[in-house]
């Protein structure tokens, strides 16, 4: 009995430190010299990794055990970006997988929240991702 309980301790235990680790990783602010109220906040998610930003590169990434998302502050204005990410696809019992690049941009408002995200359109025979920006709630 006491073997059954100390067994389901631990697993309660592992649970909560895995649900602690996954979350937000910050990666701070990309221009200090831009007031506070004036930046403006991006989060990549689905992991998708931002490999340049305004023609410098970066990267941005929200892969692993401990992160669904990352958050970075960076300035308002035209913003554009180069987006990567990974599809797999099985044929016959054979899977290959395929790094897709993909640049979008937006014009970002001071002081407001965006999110790159992958829109997926499910056809008949094929899947259609379309990577985008959009601009969401202040949490």
């Amino acid at each position: 009995m006491k073997t059954k309980i100390a067994v389901g301790a631990m697993v309660v235990a592992g649970v909560m430190l895995m649900s602690a680790c996954v979350g937000v990783e910050h990666l701070g602010v990309l221009d200090e010299s831009i007031p506070e109220e004036q930046q403006c906040l991006l989060e990549v998610r689905d992991n998708m990794r931002v490999v340049m930003f305004n023609n410098q590169p970066v990267d941005w990434y929200p892969g692993g055990l401990t992160k669904d998302k990352v958050t970075i502050y960076v300035p308002p204005g035209d913003n554009n970006f180069v987006v990567t990410y990974v599809i797999s696809s099985t044929y016959g019992g054979m899977t290959t997988y395929s790094t897709i690049s993909k640049n979008v941009g937006m014009e970002f408002l001071p002081g407001h929240s965006y999110r790159i995200y992958m829109q997926k359109i499910w056809l008949l025979i094929v899947t259609i991702r379309n990577v985008k920006i959009k601009e969401v709630p202040v949490k």
